[in-house]
């Protein structure tokens, strides 16, 4: 489990340092050279479609790190079991979401396929940059059940000490 779990960092670090540094650098070479009376046409749609990778790709991140947004609040106030049952609910409807995305995501992904749509100044098949959406939601999956099991596990393990 460790191993996949290090796979699945890795590619994560991948994706996200590799979506700021080359959006970075394109808008910044663009910039530049736009000052020179010149232009890189396809800069602004590379930078749009760097942002999408990376904000999918940041997602199974976010979920890792427990950096999603969240409101406090009802939970703050709730006893043991009434937050063990909340931490069990918010983490399956996430779960349950991330499983739409990737449905979803899979469905879109083939109709970019199909329908064979490009991007209009690269020319890049539109699939790649939707197929984003099912590889966020496949990084989440996993990481919203090994939540899951924690809860359960600190639950039983809280129990355990009790008696």
């Amino acid at each position: 489990m460790d191993k996949i779990e290090k796979v699945i960092n890795s590619f994560e670090k991948v994706m996200l340092v590799f979506g700021i540094l080359s959006g970075a650098l394109v808008l910044f070479i663009n910039v530049v050279i736009r000052n020179l009376g010149m232009s890189i046409v396809w800069a602004e749609e590379y930078a749009k479609f760097a942002i999408i990778w990376m904000t999918f790709a940041g997602c199974g991140a976010a979920v890792r790190e427990k950096a999603h947004m969240n409101i406090t609040a009802l939970y703050d106030i709730l006893g043991k079991t009434g937050k063990f049952i909340l931490d069990i609910f918010i983490n399956l409807v996430g779960l349950g979401f991330s499983a739409f995305m990737l449905w979803f995501g899979i469905r879109l992904t083939i109709k970019m396929v199909q329908t064979m749509q490009v991007s209009p100044t690269m020319m890049l098949p539109m699939w790649i940059v939707y197929i984003s959406v099912p590889i966020g939601a496949a990084l989440m999956i996993p990481r919203y059940a090994v939540i899951l099991l924690h809860v359960f596990k600190s639950r039983g393990a809280k129990e355990e000490k009790a008696e």
